[in-house]
């Protein structure tokens, strides 16, 4: 089933020359275009999210109207990755060349820092108590929903933050999932030579 359409697989102009509102386009999902898609993320199986790298916005498709808009942010995005909701319905999402992970509130559009300074965060998820699971090239960091404290749940051999955690020898963590039980699933790429793997972590 069609969600919405992909405008380009590849760098491209902020508008199409041909149809410059395409990439604003409001209204039905189908009818839409976005321009890189990467991060994806439900909420109340009716709301799913999309990170759109190449322009970095976020959209938010309505699958129940079938209806998708573009989330409106005091702030301006940088290089979007991997995206997330938390329990209480707010937005997480990273941003590479920025280093950083960030919250959105999707009331109000208000964006706040969780994190910075961190190596590469890509894919980032959460659990039921709102704990925030973060791939960061060489390890996967949690920061605690209560304290905002940060620490490193799995490290790789080449994991660069300079903290310790439970270690796994191996390459680069690309995504992060956490069941309803808490248990946490890696997948990791480039294990010299190894093949690529995807743990769950005890």
């Amino acid at each position: 089933v069609l969600i919405a359409a992909i405008m380009s697989v590849s760098a491209a102009p902020a508008q199409s020359a041909a149809h410059p509102e395409e990439f604003h386009s409001e209204g039905p999902a189908v009818k839409a275009a976005i321009n890189g898609p990467r991060g994806l993320a439900l909420y109340e199986s009716r709301f799913l999210y999309v990170a759109e790298a190449f322009r970095n916005v976020i959209r938010r498709v309505d699958l129940v109207t079938g209806t998708i808009a573009t989330l409106a942010v005091n702030s301006k995005l940088d290089d979007l990755g991997g995206i997330a909701v938390d329990p209480s319905g707010d937005l997480i999402i990273t941003e590479f060349t920025a280093k950083r992970v960030r919250k959105i509130h999707p009331t109000d559009g208000t964006v706040s820092l969780l994190a910075d300074g961190l190596s590469c965060p890509d894919f980032v998820t959460t659990d039921g108590g709102g704990n925030i699971y973060i791939a960061d090239l060489g390890c996967i960091l949690r920061l605690e929903a209560k304290t905002g404290s940060m620490m490193t749940v799995v490290a790789g051999d080449r994991a660069s933050t300079g903290q310790h955690g439970p270690a796994i020898v191996g390459g680069y963590f690309s995504s992060v999932a956490v069941d309803h039980e808490g248990n946490l699933f890696v997948s990791e790429y480039g294990n010299r030579g190894e093949g690529h793997r995807v743990f769950r972590v005890d």
